[in-house]
């Protein structure tokens, strides 16, 4: 399959993670894609990894000005923008009377406020195209739900998913042919985790614990949330617009029995 032959696709925090696994997923169907991300080593080794398809531009999500100098240089390169995917992403744990002022925002800064300014950019770039585009935003069972030591993070994450809705209905009401979704994924298995890893005493120990407390038994791979993210940006999703993805195992169908 190649949904995405000639195609261009920016995906923020592309260099690791469920972005890397979504570049690789889109470049793998023909689309040519854009690592938006600020760690320029770990950015230039994803484009060696997938190729001629890829190409890379410095990103700091939480800074207006990349995203207008990215996003237009995009433009000129390539005639266009096709997809948006806001996959860069930070998490944060501390008790709610713990959580500092500096942690929330930086928080805010890149889940929620770094995919307002790719989304308002992003926008701008397919309604001049006249062409319609996808906005994928990587959201999180954590829009739902949260814990005593997650109030940033949750936070984001619920801001994001009206967010994304908002967007979709800015663009039907245009007639912009432009589409906004997001994902929800639950514990997936990246780098994001690592801190947590160590902790625990090692990756296996992680994916046990985590693992565990999903209906299905085990945590999400990120290629699996690739496939969801693609499936959305896809003409295969062509009225589906404003909706929050879940990619969870059935953890947000409620308990099962040895919880209750």
């Amino acid at each position: 399959m190649e949904r995405f032959s000639s195609k261009t696709v920016a995906i923020s925090g592309g260099a690791s993670g469920i972005g890397r696994a979504a570049a690789k997923a889109f470049s793998s169907e023909g689309a040519i894609v854009y690592i938006l991300d600020q760690n320029d080593l770990l950015a230039e080794k994803t484009v060696a990894e997938i190729g001629s398809f890829a190409r890379f531009k410095h990103v700091n999500v939480k800074d207006e000005a990349h995203w207008i100098g990215a996003l237009d240089a995009i433009a000129s390169e390539t005639g266009g923008l096709d997809v948006l995917v806001n996959s860069a992403g930070v998490g944060a744990r501390a008790t709610f009377d713990e959580c500092n002022l500096e942690s929330w925002n930086h928080v805010i800064g890149v889940n929620l406020t770094g995919a307002f300014l790719g989304c308002k950019h992003a926008f701008r770039i397919m309604r001049a195209s006249g062409r319609g585009g996808a906005i994928v935003n990587l959201s999180s069972v954590a829009a739902h739900w949260s814990t005593e030591d997650g109030a940033a993070y949750s936070a984001s994450k619920g801001g994001l998913k009206l967010l994304t809705q908002s967007v979709a209905l800015a663009a039907a009401h245009e007639k912009l042919g432009i589409r906004c979704n997001a994902v929800e994924p639950t514990s997936t298995d990246t780098e994001l985790l690592d801190p947590m890893a160590e902790s625990l005493g090692g990756r296996e120990k992680l994916r046990e614990v985590m693992g565990s407390k999903i209906p299905m038994g085990r945590m999400v791979r990120p290629e699996e949330v690739a496939a969801a993210i693609l499936f959305l940006a896809s003409d295969d999703a062509s009225m589906i617009n404003g909706i929050g993805l879940p990619v969870d195992g059935a953890v947000l169908s409620g308990m099962v029995g040895r919880y209750r």
